[in-house]
């Protein structure tokens, strides 16, 4: 621990080509994709998601997700068990569905897993999502969340700034950025018990690997919006992510954390069908 940069730094900072944005602008869309500066995102009329889907966002999103490596693991232990994941072991099977959707796998599971949704829901449709999670549990089943806050704690004016235009951001698409201490009461509404609430508050650069690799995987995330971001703050996109790089430099020195929260909600044995308008 401490506030010394280690290597991992050091190797990430000499590394920009994973973190250059295309001069030149280019817009253009294939139906499910559209590419803005030189980055590929959704172009989906119904998703308020802001971050990309390139290469280079599923690199970062593969660094933090260690949750998928867990899941893996899990199966190659249990070869009798169908489980829906990644399709890598021969009892695995990747299906896509729609949260907002009702039951769009048509069975129903003892467990579901849900992380990270804070930037991909708009604030009215988290009831929905929760309504649709308990009818596709089974009676005893239970729901497992992971989800954080997007504004970081940080006193560094130059993240504080980025923490502002990333809330008006996703404000402006309807999303809550504090959606994460929220959601134990969006469980209980819907039906769930819930059974575990932990609050974390987690480093951000402070000098171990992990909390590294975080304050890292923060300043991947903040550049690939980065033409959303200078635009909230009045500013050009190569000074914005100059703005970016010395506020993520400034993490660790300065002590920045970020809040996640983890629950655990168990659907009652005896419950009736949620009340949902889907």
């Amino acid at each position: 621990m401490g506030n010394t940069c280690s290597f991992f730094v050091r190797k990430h900072s000499d590394d920009e080509s994973k973190f250059i944005i295309s001069k030149e602008k280019i817009s253009s869309s294939n139906g499910e994709s559209q590419v803005v500066e030189g980055r590929e995102f959704h172009n989906d009329p119904e998703s308020v998601y802001v971050l990309a889907k390139d290469d280079i966002e599923k690199k970062r999103l593969n660094e933090v997700l260690g949750y998928w490596i867990w899941q893996l693991n899990f199966q190659r232990r249990n070869t009798m068990d169908q489980i829906y994941v990644k399709n890598y072991p021969k009892n695995c099977r990747f299906a896509i569905g729609n949260v907002l959707h009702e039951n769009p796998f048509e069975k129903r599971f003892d467990f579901v897993q849900m992380r990270y949704f804070a930037v991909a829901l708009r604030a009215n449709e988290w009831d929905e999502a929760y309504a649709s999670l308990f009818n596709q549990l089974k009676p005893g089943g239970y729901l497992q969340i992971l989800d954080t806050s997007i504004v970081k704690c940080t006193t560094e004016p130059e993240l504080l700034d980025i923490n502002q235009a990333f809330s008006k951001l996703i404000a402006s698409k309807g999303q809550d950025y504090d959606i994460g201490s929220k959601l134990a009461k969006k469980m209980e509404t819907a039906g769930f018990n819930v059974i575990c609430n932990n609050k974390m508050e987690v480093p951000m650069g402070w000098g171990s690997k992990r909390s590294v690799r975080y304050a890292e995987n923060m300043r991947s995330l903040y550049i690939s919006i980065a033409p959303g971001l200078a635009e909230q703050l009045h500013i050009d996109i190569d000074e914005c992510i100059a703005k970016i790089n010395r506020a993520c430099d400034s993490m660790g020195p300065t002590k920045a954390t970020v809040h996640v929260w983890s629950y655990l909600a168990q659907k009652p044995l005896d419950a009736p069908k949620a009340i949902s308008s889907l």
